[in-house]
């Protein structure tokens, strides 16, 4: 795949709308495969919620993609998962059910998991596998299923501080 960032790709959120993930440029993303029925779920929704707060003003985006390819977590209905994920962030962005792995994998899915960082490459995804991108849509960083992002990650920090730069010219 030789494509140099996210902002080729779109996706239809919650109520079937294409979203072009290059509307996002300029922007720090963390997207998110969730499982609204998996353990990690209360967790990591309330660890996202939390540096989405903090850092919305300075432009950080969660964009959350439902997927029920690991023991069928997500199995609710797109109104279910909206109303379970609104009560920890009204700000998150909800996409349509998606397939992260497999013959029919989403092609944003598959550029993440190939243009992940070099450690990352050929591990499976899991729920709540997260994606770092910064302002120009390129992979930071790869976070595992159970490490939670936090408020003052280096990674995200330098991310921010880089959209803050561009912002203001």
């Amino acid at each position: 795949m030789d494509i140099n960032s996210i902002y080729a790709f779109s996706a239809k959120d919650k109520k079937g709308r294409t979203i072009k993930f290059k509307d996002f440029h300029g922007k720090v993303l963390v997207i998110v495969n969730v499982a609204s029925m998996c353990g990690l779920a209360a967790k990591t929704y309330q660890n996202l919620a939390d540096i989405l707060e903090r850092y919305y003003e300075d432009g950080l985006r969660i964009l959350l993609f439902p997927c029920i390819q690991f023991l069928n977590k997500d199995t609710a209905n797109l109104v279910k998962i909206g109303e379970q994920v609104n009560e920890y962030s009204e700000r998150f962005i909800l996409f349509n059910k998606i397939d992260i792995s497999g013959k029919n994998t989403h092609d944003l899915y598959k550029y993440l998991i190939e243009k992940s960082p070099v450690w990352f490459k050929g591990v499976a995804l899991s729920n709540f596998t997260k994606f770092l991108v910064d302002k120009d849509g390129k992979i930071l960083h790869r976070y595992a299923a159970n490490e939670y992002i936090k408020v003052d990650d280096i990674r995200l920090m330098e991310a921010l501080s880089q959209t803050q730069k561009y912002n203001s010219v």
